[in-house]
């Protein structure tokens, strides 16, 4: 049985595949079905993922950091939905809650990191 995965823009399923080959490691035959995105839903996936930009570049570091660790403290609020949906696709429980564990301490990380700014104005964050 075969899945078809599908990738999401702007809440819409995005239709097309390819197949990856790997014809280069010895491997006859494709190696998986990828979801690929081209043309129009190329440039529509691209304004979507750049649309929150510009409010998130106007934030201070103050809100920044707010808002990671409200995320960090929803993700752990909802840890066990969250591990039975990691399981759901395949992973031993242990191993989805530490998964979902490492989300929130990354979410942590992340609110702590120093934003810095450059000398053309630009944001960036120091890892």
């Amino acid at each position: 049985m075969s899945r078809q995965f599908s990738l999401i823009i702007d809440g819409a399923a995005v239709a097309g595949t390819r197949h990856l080959s790997g014809a280069e490691s010895g491997h006859r035959g494709p190696l998986c079905r990828l979801s690929v995105c081209v043309g129009g839903a190329a440039r529509s996936g691209r304004e979507c993922s750049t649309a929150g930009v510009p409010a998130v570049a106007d934030s201070s570091d103050q809100e920044r950091q707010a808002a990671l660790h409200a995320i960090a403290e929803r993700i752990e609020a909802n840890a066990p939905e969250l591990a039975e949906l990691v399981v759901r696709q395949g992973k031993p429980m242990p191993l989805a809650q530490m998964e979902v564990e490492a989300a929130i301490s990354w979410t942590r990380y992340t609110a702590e990191l120093e934003v810095l700014s450059s000398d053309r104005g630009e944001r960036h964050q120091e890892y």
